[in-house]
């Protein structure tokens, strides 16, 4: 099964899309509103995953022409969560509502919430799904080599785990999405605080220094949060160890 992300921003899009092929989906992207039209028209995408603010149409505007094209699930992924942006994406159409910054586990679950209710069969999760989905429908989620668990809120791996709080495990989600590319203080501050994130803020530098201290006593953890002086910050895959011993 195939979803479409529809999301101008790169990384973000890079995002969403690592996380539908970790529950077992094959991904097309769009950048702007008139290339997501012009692949709904063609039939791309079992699924729709929306954000509201492209560049070249009006996010509702989008939604309406998307809902006219297709009966597809269309979930709206945005930093917009006010109850009014969430009743006005139902009302126009939209299947669910997930605000930014999500969980990768939370993400996929939805999916596959809304194809059920349509109807339509679902993909075999593969190597992403160890462990299936826990009591609340959440599923933890393979990136790279990292396996990352919404349940407890746990990042696995080389044989060792550490949970983290729920800013540090957002921040750490989005880093092993980006697959080692690096995430400025913006966009980690966005990950965040949506729309409502400050210019700039060291909060980011505190939350990162508690995530490299829960990964001390995983072997290889010290080395793969990467800091980029003058851009950000970047998640490298961990070293491989054999018996412990790197």
């Amino acid at each position: 099964m195939e979803i479409l992300v529809v999301e101008d921003d790169p990384k973000l899009r890079s995002v969403l899309s690592a996380t539908a092929q970790v529950g077992g989906f094959d991904t097309r992207e769009a950048e702007s509103g008139s290339q997501a039209i012009s692949l709904v028209s063609q039939g791309v995408g079992d699924v729709v995953l929306l954000d509201l603010g492209l560049p070249d149409y009006d996010g509702r505007e989008l939604l309406i022409i998307l809902r006219q094209l297709s009966d597809r699930p269309i979930l709206v992924v945005s930093g917009r969560g006010s109850e009014q942006d969430r009743i006005e994406a139902l009302d126009l159409g939209a299947d669910d509502f997930i605000v930014k910054p999500f969980l990768p586990g939370e993400l996929l679950a939805r999916i596959r919430a809304s194809l059920r209710r349509h109807g339509r069969p679902l993909p075999e999760a593969g190597d992403a799904a160890e462990g299936g989905f826990d009591a609340a429908g959440r599923l933890p989620s393979r990136l790279g080599s990292y396996l990352l668990d919404p349940f407890d809120q746990s990042v696995s791996f080389n044989g060792g785990k550490a949970r983290l709080s729920d800013a540090e495990y957002r921040i750490f989600g989005a880093l092993a999405g980006a697959a080692e590319a690096v995430l400025s203080r913006a966009e980690l501050l966005a990950i965040l605080y949506g729309e409502e994130a400050p210019a700039t803020s060291k909060i980011i530098d505190v939350y990162i220094s508690r995530v490299r201290a829960k990964l001390r006593d995983i072997p290889g953890g010290r080395d793969v949060l990467q800091t980029v002086t003058g851009s950000g910050w970047r998640l490298l895959e961990p070293p491989r160890t054999v018996s412990g011993i790197r």
